[in-house]
């Protein structure tokens, strides 16, 4: 009723495959067991092998997905303008050499932004100072025109008086000339 029966077993280093079944005759009366046996050890110790390679394999799986997720969340989050995430992924294999080269891209990144807004600050700064120094100027401009229009009614002011001197000197010239006239007519 047990029969067949398969079975594993170790002797020694060596792993043998048993099995175990029944035997009959024409008459289907049970006439006893038959066992045959086979030295399977090394198809074991490759079936056991596998079996690690593939735990191995399913590991490092695993691992890489950590990885990969860890690096795709702190992409995600740069690229929602986050730069301040951590990669906790490290290592000498191509995740690990990925995970150094965003890091490293990350903090050039947060460094180039905070030398921007230093030297945005900066120009804003320099451009109050513009503007400050170009209202003095429009000021300085706007004075020194009505400087100038002083200075040119006071000059047009000098040229009618040079005007009226010239004039009041050609009437003394002419009256001095008229007196020396009459004075040699009255000599």
């Amino acid at each position: 009723r047990n029969l067949p029966h398969k079975a594993i077993i170790q002797v020694g280093p060596e792993t043998i495959e048993l099995i175990a079944m029944a035997t009959y005759d024409k008459h289907q009366i049970y006439l006893g067991p038959l066992v045959c046996w086979q030295v399977v050890t090394e198809r074991e110790n490759t079936a056991k092998h596998l079996l690690d390679s593939g735990e191995r394999d399913r590991l490092r799986n695993e691992d890489q997905l950590v990885k990969v997720n860890n690096i795709l969340e702190a992409v995600t989050d740069a690229a929602k303008g986050d730069l301040t995430s951590s990669i906790a992924v490290e290592g000498e294999d191509v995740m690990g050499k990925m995970a150094n080269g965003l890091r490293l891209l990350l903090s050039n990144l947060r460094k180039d932004i905070s030398d921007i807004a230093i030297n945005a600050q900066t120009l804003a700064g320099s451009s109050e100072k513009l503007k400050v120094v170009s209202q003095q100027m429009v000021g300085n401009a706007e004075e020194t025109s009505a400087q100038a229009g002083v200075v040119a009614a006071a000059a047009e002011q000098v040229n009618r008086n040079v005007e009226t001197v010239a004039t009041g000197t050609e009437e003394m010239s002419a009256s001095i000339k008229e007196i020396s006239k009459n004075a040699s007519e009255a000599a």
